[in-house]
């Protein structure tokens, strides 16, 4: 079975890829900024350079990673 997780974080998603890059073994396939996404209708002030898609291949398991709004992120609760 092939697991595929989508990961949301409060504004630090790139850092947090870089961090499982090299700690444990990850290898980013494919990051891309609000700003260089073809056609963004709107994004919030300030957040242009925050990440709207990544995708992160850590063994078998594909990570799929983005930002979202402090106001929409909540904390991981329960796993």
């Amino acid at each position: 079975m092939k697991l595929n997780v989508f990961l949301n974080y409060g504004g630090n998603c790139e850092a947090a890829l870089r961090f499982y890059e090299a700690h444990l073994g990850g290898r980013i396939v494919m990051l891309m900024r609000r700003a260089e996404q073809p056609e963004q209708p709107i994004t919030w002030p300030g957040w242009e350079h925050s990440i709207q898609y990544a995708i992160m291949d850590i063994g078998e398991t594909q990570v799929m990673a983005s930002d979202v709004p402090p106001a929409q992120f909540q904390p991981m609760r329960s796993v």
